[in-house]
């Protein structure tokens, strides 16, 4: 009975996080194809010297990996749009003219990127590509994950490599169980490993406590 409502529980999980993640991704898509749309508008105005190289995309990438240029998931906080200021374009590290459109980025952290339109359309693609990645490996692992909590008390560590995951990965499974079952954490002998330590265990959440919000 039990592992059957957690496996119902899976199923319906798995399918609602694929219809959010396919909803972001096509939000995200629809800004970066908005911020093309609109350069293309104003080419008459923009200048063919200082427009960003065809080669943007991939110096834009090779910064997103080096962690030379962030790659927030959450969206960004506040975006104005509007002449060159004159400064550097932080995707592809060409001067953004007055003669070219600047997007101004505010991110949650507090940072600000000047992007040129082309840059900052790369730079949304990119972060939807993230968003579709952070969200497929729990999606993958979350009945794994149940299955082996199910048998046994594991520690984050052992949960982490028989199911393939990283810790953030891990904690998001975590919170979507959460939604049908409870996620019991205590110290004991991890099943596994055999250390005393923190581990992980699922218990029936109590008659008529609901779903978390």
């Amino acid at each position: 009975m039990y592992s059957q409502m957690i496996a119902m529980a899976d199923a319906t999980l798995a399918a609602n996080e694929r219809l959010r993640v396919e909803a972001v991704t096509l939000r995200v898509q629809s800004q970066a194809l908005f911020v093309r749309y609109r350069a293309h508008r104003m080419l008459d105005v923009r200048g063919g010297a200082d427009e960003p190289v065809p080669d943007a995309a991939a110096t834009i990438r090779a910064k997103l990996r080096s962690g030379a240029l962030p790659l927030p998931a959450d969206p960004p906080a506040k975006s104005w749009v509007g002449k060159g200021t004159s400064r550097r374009c932080e995707g592809c590290d060409k001067t953004i003219t007055p003669d070219e459109i600047e997007y101004e980025t505010d991110l949650a952290d507090g940072r600000t990127l000047r992007l040129h339109a082309d840059c900052v359309a790369f730079w949304h693609a990119a972060r939807a590509e993230q968003i579709t990645a952070d969200t497929a490996v729990p999606e993958q692992r979350l009945v794994v994950i149940a299955a082996l909590l199910m048998e046994r008390p594991l520690c984050s560590d052992c949960l982490c490599m028989k199911a393939e995951i990283g810790p953030a990965a891990l904690r998001e499974c975590f919170a979507r169980m959460e939604r049908a079952v409870v996620v019991n954490e205590r110290v004991e002998r991890c099943g596994a490993c055999d250390r005393s330590t923190t581990v992980f265990s699922l218990l029936r959440r109590p008659p008529g406590t609901g779903l978390p919000a």
